[in-house]
């Protein structure tokens, strides 16, 4: 996506790429890169399944006049909704469903402290993590 809005910028031509191009470029174009356009890029029976849902209604995506260009040019990480890996939903209602994320948020807690203390760094905790 950053690409598009780079040439944009060096050709001085906002219309030099659309939405439409770069989502394609993304998604049966990265495949067909990789040579794995029969198997993922486009949603077609047969293929695998990977999805990823994205929330609309962010105030920074009202209103969604063209939502390909919203996608491609507005949206974030923290807009996905739901995720869905070769047809099994991963996340929904921006939840992990597949491990339990208070666990992997207190054991990485955990790891980053003695990472810490072996280097030597002392670092005060400014927020309660624990």
């Amino acid at each position: 996506m950053v690409r598009s809005l780079l040439q944009k910028a060096r050709l001085l031509d906002p219309l030099v790429m659309d939405a439409e191009t770069v989502l394609e470029m993304a998604t049966i174009g990265g495949a067909r890169a990789l040579g794995l356009e029969k198997e993922i890029g486009s949603i077609e029976v047969g293929k695998k399944a990977d999805v990823v849902l994205i929330s609309l209604r962010n105030p920074h995506l009202v209103p969604a006049f063209n939502p390909i260009s919203h996608l491609v040019y507005a949206a974030a990480g923290s807009d996905v909704d739901t995720v869905i890996i070769d047809g099994q939903i991963i996340m929904k209602c921006r939840t992990v469903q597949t491990l339990d994320e208070e666990r992997v948020i207190l054991s990485a807690n955990e790891r980053g402290t003695k990472l810490l203390e072996r280097t030597g760094i002392k670092v005060t905790p400014k927020w309660g993590y624990t």
